[in-house]
Order: C-alpha cells, then structure tokens, then sequence
C-alpha cells in the first residue's frame, strides 16, 4: 500500500492498522528478548502472531513443511512441536513480522 492510499483510508481503518503494525513490533521485539521455553508460551507467541497479528498460517506450514492441521493446533494450543523446533518457528515468526514493519515502512 502506498503512502498516499494509506492516509486515504478512513479514520478508524488508519487507526486499527497503525496499531496492528505497533503489536507486530511489540511481538517482534519481545521474541528477540525472551523466545518462548515453555509450551504455554509457545502457544501465546503462536496465538499473537496468528490469530492477533495476522500472519497466514499457510505462509509458515509451506516455508517450514509442517502441515496445516499441525500448526492449526498450535495456535489453538491443543499441541506444540517438539521444543528443538522452537526456535525455528519463533526465527520465522520474528523474520515474517519484520518483512512486514520493512514492507509497511516503505509506505
């Protein structure tokens, strides 16, 4: 989107985006700190970034070859990985998010 269709868009839709790019970034930046050790915060970190974020579950299956039914119940926190594979999805997670703030600065 470009820089003069984003300042078209209506008020509370310019809003809503602005603090979905601020969530991104507090996400983003929390994961550097202090990736998740624990299944609940597996399942938090897959939740903020899919269900609140907005990140395609499809995009991470297809990148990683995990199935879609799999990382479906990740979010949904009814499984998780193997904790080796950790810090492989939360890599991704925090290398998709900052795709994005990059693609949405250049707006």
């Amino acid at each position: 989107m470009t820089a003069q269709a984003a300042a078209e868009l209506p008020p509370l839709t310019r809003s809503m985006r602005a603090a979905r790019m601020a969530a991104l970034h507090t996400l983003s930046s929390s994961l550097r700190t202090a990736p998740p050790s624990e299944r609940d915060g597996f399942t938090d970190m897959m939740m903020a970034a899919f269900r609140e974020g907005g990140l395609d579950v499809r995009d991470l299956a297809g990148d990683m070859g995990y199935s879609l039914s799999s990382t479906y119940r990740w979010i949904e926190g009814r499984s998780s990985p193997h904790p080796s594979q950790w810090k492989l999805v939360t890599d991704w997670i925090v290398g998709r998010i900052d795709a994005v703030l990059l693609g949405e600065a250049r707006t």
